[in-house]
C-alpha cells in the first residue's frame, strides 16, 4: 500500500499536467465534432427493384438529416453529401400492386461524417408485376372542320404491343395516334406518336409500346346535299306606259340542286337569267336560263319557260258634258238648272287617254214633259271598253214654259183717245 501511494505521488506535478493536457484535447474534439442538422432534401433511390415488376410510386426524398462531422468538414458539405436509398430486392410482387413499408437508410458520402438520425425512417411502396399485352389502334383526329367529311382512318401497324405494370395495363382503354384534319380539306398522311387512353381519355403512365409510332391515313371528303329550291325569275323594268304585269308563271316552279352541303343550306333560290320588258305591250312566254351560283349544279335541264302576262293598267277619268235637251218641242221653252255635268268613267289607260270628250253625250229627256217645273235624270252614252262610274249631279232642274205668241195684225189693239187725229 506504502508502494502504490509513493507511485501516486511521484512526478505528480507532471501527472497533473497530463490530466489536463487530456481534459483539453477531448473539449477541442467535442467542440469541433458537434451535432448537426441538414436543412436540404436528399432523393431516395430505389435499389434492386423484383425482376419483372414495376415500381408504382416514387419513394420521396429524406429530410432533417443530423449528422456529426468536424467543423472543417461540415462547412464542405452539399446535397450530393447524403445519399438515401430503399432496398427492393427482397420483395415479391403481387398482381394488382403490392404495398409495403421498406427501411430507407441514409449514409454520408465522407467517412468523417456519421450520420445521427433522418426523417422518414421507412416509405411505404406499391410494386406491381410486368405484363405484356397486345392492343388494337386507333386514330383519334378531333372535330372534322365544317364542311367536310372524314373517311374511315387506316393505321400502320393497327396493333402494338404494351408492356407495363399489371394494374395499368388493366386500366388501358384504348391505344391511339392523335392526328389533325386540316381546314384545307388536305388528306391526312401524318406519322403520329402512341399514347394508351383510360376509359377517362386520361394518358396511362409508366408504359413501354412497341412500336411506339404508327402511320395514319384518312382521305378528306366535302360533304355533298341536294335539295329542291324554287326558280325566280329576273324582270328588268316596266312594259310600255300604260301596260302593267298582271301575272307570271314559271315551269317547272322548282328544280333539283347538289353541290357543297354548306353552299346548298344557305341557297334559298335560283334566279334566271334576265327578261327585258321595255316596250312591251302584250304578254308572252320565253325560254329562259338558270343562273346557278359557283358550286352549285343543277340536277337536269338548266332552263325554265317563263309567261308573263301584261294588260293596260286601269285609269280613272272625270270630263264636264254639256246637256242635250233631245226631242224638245219648238213651241215649248226648257229652262235647265245648270248648263253641263261631272262624267266619270274608268277603264283600260290607253283607252282613257284617247278618249275625245266633245263626242261624249249628256241628255235630258224632255219629250214628254208638259208646262211645269220638273226633275229629270241625266242620261248619258258610255263609250266602248269603258265603264261609267259616276254622274254629278245624276239630276237636273227643268222649267217647261210656252213659247210667247206675237199679235196679229186683226189683234192690233186701237189707239187710245189720246192718239186719234
Amino acid at each position: 500500500m506504502r508502494r502504490f501511494f509513493s507511485f501516486l505521488v511521484r512526478n505528480w506535478p507532471l501527472k497533473l499536467g497530463a490530466i489536463a493536457l487530456a481534459t483539453i484535447l477531448y473539449g477541442g474534439v467535442v467542440i469541433s465534432e458537434s451535432v448537426r442538422t441538414w436543412p436540404g432534401d436528399v432523393p431516395i433511390e430505389v435499389l434492386n427493384p423484383p425482376p419483372n415488376a414495376a415500381v408504382l410510386n416514387l419513394p420521396g426524398n429524406v429530410t432533417s438529416i443530423r449528422y456529426r462531422a468536424p467543423v472543417d468538414v461540415a462547412s464542405q458539405l452539399t446535397g450530393g453529401s447524403f445519399y438515401a436509398s430503399v432496398d427492393l430486392s427482397h420483395l415479391t410482387a403481387q398482381p394488382g400492386g403490392t404495398i409495403v413499408d421498406v427501411a430507407v437508410k441514409v449514409f454520408a458520402i465522407d467517412s468523417r461524417v456519421t450520420v445521427l438520425d433522418y426523417s422518414p425512417l421507412a416509405v411505404r411502396m406499391k410494386i406491381d408485376p410486368l405484363e405484356t399485352a397486345s392492343f388494337p389502334v386507333t386514330a383519334d383526329f378531333g372535330i372534322v372542320p365544317k364542311g367536310f367529311t372524314a373517311g374511315a382512318p387506316q393505321v400502320t401497324p393497327n396493333r402494338v404491343t404494351v408492356t407495363g405494370a399489371s394494374s395499368r395495363i388493366a386500366s388501358i382503354h384504348t391505344v391511339t395516334a392523335r392526328v389533325t384534319v386540316d381546314a384545307s380539306g388536305i388528306d391526312v398522311n401524318q406519322e403520329a406518336a402512341l399514347v394508351a387512353l383510360d376509359e377517362q381519355g386520361n394518358q396511362v403512365p409508366g408504359l413501354r409500346i412497341q412500336p411506339d409510332r404508327a402511320q395514319v391515313r384518312i382521305s378528306i371528303a366535302r360533304d355533298l346535299a341536294s335539295a329542291t329550291v324554287p326558280v325566280i325569275p329576273t324582270i328588268l323594268g316596266p312594259p310600255e306606259t300604260g301596260y302593267e304585269v298582271t301575272a307570271v308563271t314559271v315551269d317547272p316552279v322548282a328544280v333539283g340542286v347538289g353541290g357543297e352541303a354548306t353552299a346548298v343550306a344557305q341557297l334559298p333560290r335560283l334566279d334566271t337569267a334576265p327578261i327585258d320588258l321595255a316596250g312591251r305591250t302584250s304578254s308572252f312566254a320565253t325560254s329562259v336560263a338558270i343562273v346557278a351560283p359557283p358550286g352549285i349544279t343543277i340536277n337536269g335541264q338548266a332552263t325554265v319557260r317563263v309567261s308573263i302576262t301584261i294588260a293596260p293598267t286601269t285609269a280613272s277619268r272625270t270630263f264636264e258634258v254639256g246637256l242635250e235637251t233631245p226631242g224638245a218641242k219648238a213651241d215649248l221653252i226648257y229652262e235647265l238648272s245648270r248648263p253641263s255635268v261631272l262624267v266619270t268613267l274608268s277603264g283600260p289607260t290607253p283607252v282613257i287617254d284617247a278618249l275625245d270628250p266633245t263626242q261624249f253625250h249628256a241628255t235630258l229627256g224632255v219629250a214628254t214633259l208638259d208646262v211645269g217645273s220638273h226633275i229629270v235624270t241625266v242620261g248619258f252614252v258610255t263609250p266602248p271598253d269603258v265603264t261609267l262610274v259616276s254622274i254629278s249631279p245624276p239630276i237636273v232642274d227643268v222649267a217647261v214654259r210656252l213659247v210667247p205668241r206675237s199679235p196679229s195684225p186683226s189683234e192690233s189693239p186701237l189707239p187710245s183717245a189720246s192718239q186719234a187725229p
